[in-house]
């Protein structure tokens, strides 16, 4: 998650590598997209679409990433 915030996609590449699930949710229904998006982190970002992100995945309130 915190790759995702700070825009790190190399990173974020080597989690995903390692077994992360890019679709894992923290407390609230945050995704690591979510973070990346609501940060601006672009790079990151696409990184997560590329490996499967859920772009429609909602958090608590019904935001998605698509609203970021």
């Amino acid at each position: 998650m915190w790759a995702a915030y700070a825009n790190d996609p190399k990173i974020a590449a080597l989690l995903i590598e390692q077994g992360c699930n890019v679709n894992a949710q923290k407390t609230g229904g945050w995704t690591a997209l979510m973070a990346a998006t609501s940060s601006g982190a672009l790079e990151t970002a696409t990184l997560l679409i590329a490996k499967g992100a859920d772009v429609n995945g909602a958090k608590v309130g019904g935001w998605t990433t698509l609203m970021w």
